[in-house]
């Protein structure tokens, strides 16, 4: 109830007490009344107000709410796991590309050994038929200091710096020696014992004949 209302019911009551004593006292019977207590006023006003407010009413008591349960914390490396797997399977499982083989490589035909052009021959030196051409014949006596010498051994020998002997010879007991040359248009050295006598034949031609005496510096 609210105040007003009870500021109401309040002033209604007081309001009858009020006419209740009034009438009492117009509309009396002739006969003067027996003097009674005259009620305390004011303290049946206070009584009036004391019932006619109305006591509050409690409020009930507001239910605790009891505290929330506390969820379990999750899992967080469960949780990526379990995210990553899911999204490993839902992904399509890609088809190996297949190795290609490699084909073998041509094997590559050897090219053919080039012929080598054979090296030309070169003409044989005409070789002096003695039978159609007379040698060259060269005589001369071999002497040292004391004279002259038998038994010694005469070369004649190539310039071509070979050192090929193309004829021999020895001289007798008075130191005479007899060289036959058959190589033509050429000039040899004459050596005694394997020495140079610093003497040579003349350009050789078919029947000459020369005289060269010879002397030993061996």
């Amino acid at each position: 109830m609210s105040r007003k209302v009870a500021r109401f019911s309040i002033l209604s009551v007081i309001a009858v007490l009020v006419l209740a004593t009034t009438t009492g006292c117009f509309f009396g019977s002739g006969e003067e009344p027996e003097p009674t207590a005259t009620p305390d006023l004011a303290a049946t006003i206070a009584a009036a107000v004391a019932a006619a407010v109305p006591t509050d009413t409690p409020i009930p008591p507001t239910d605790t709410p009891e505290p929330p349960t506390p969820e379990p914390t999750p899992d967080l490396q469960a949780t990526i796991d379990a995210s990553i797997a899911a999204t490993r399977a839902a992904m399509p499982t890609a088809t190996p590309v297949p190795t290609p083989t490699p084909e073998p490589a041509p094997t590559s035909t050897p090219e053919p050994t080039a012929t080598p052009v054979p090296t030309a021959v070169p003409a044989p030196t005409a070789v002096p038929n003695p039978a159609r051409q007379i040698p060259c014949i060269i005589v001369g006596i071999v002497r040292d200091n004391d004279g002259a010498i038998r038994n010694a051994p005469v070369d004649a020998i190539s310039q071509d710096g070979t050192g090929r002997i193309v004829a021999s010879a020895r001289s007798d007991n008075d130191g005479r020696y007899q060289l036959s040359i058959t190589e033509f248009e050429k000039v040899f050295d004459l050596y005694v014992n394997r020495t140079d006598t610093n003497v040579d034949t003349p350009r050789t031609t078919s029947g000459c004949r020369e005289i060269r005496n010879l002397t030993d510096n061996s």
